[in-house]
């Protein structure tokens, strides 16, 4: 099995969200500045990325 690499928005950001199959492992939100990425955010808490999961539309 695979990961999934999905991009999403998170909190008004670009963001990527990771995929094992139906689970999510993480989440990267992304702060761009003229074109270029100056930060990045990543959650990888099981229980923060439970609320995010039930955020976010997997397809």
């Amino acid at each position: 099995m695979g990961l999934d690499f999905v991009p999403v928005e998170v909190n008004g950001a670009t963001g990527l969200a990771t995929w094992a199959g139906d689970t999510l492992v993480g989440l990267a939100a992304f702060e761009v500045r003229d074109g270029l990425v100056t930060g990045v955010r990543a959650v990888v808490n099981p229980e923060k990325l439970a609320f995010a999961r039930s955020q976010l539309a997997r397809s």
